[in-house]
């Protein structure tokens, strides 16, 4: 077996398993909201309809990352980057702000 920088098998196996835990989350995240959202009044339709939205757009880099390392395109990579980045970020910010 040739030596990978990956400990667990190619880089092609870890973007497939990093892509689908992506999509697994994303997917439970946005139930859980959805259903917060549902049980508040009338107003949180315009909230449900950005979360949808938001959703989309990270289930369609998450393809892509997916499609780009199963057709082994190094360039599909790059929505998966420009959307997950900021999230991460982001995620830091609202938890340094909300625990500090």
């Amino acid at each position: 077996m040739p030596h990978s920088p990956w400990c667990c098998g190619s880089l092609q196996t870890g973007a497939v398993s990093v892509g689908v835990t992506c999509l697994v989350t994303l997917l439970l995240i946005f139930l859980w909201l959805g259903q917060i959202l549902l049980e508040e009044s009338w107003h949180s339709f315009v909230w449900l309809v950005i979360l949808c939205l938001i959703t989309f757009a990270l289930v369609v880099a998450n393809v892509c990352l997916l499609a780009g390392a199963v057709a082994r395109r190094k360039d599909m990579i790059i929505p998966w980057l420009v959307l997950h980045l900021p999230l991460a970020v982001a995620i830091v910010v609202v938890c340094s702000i909300t625990f500090w």
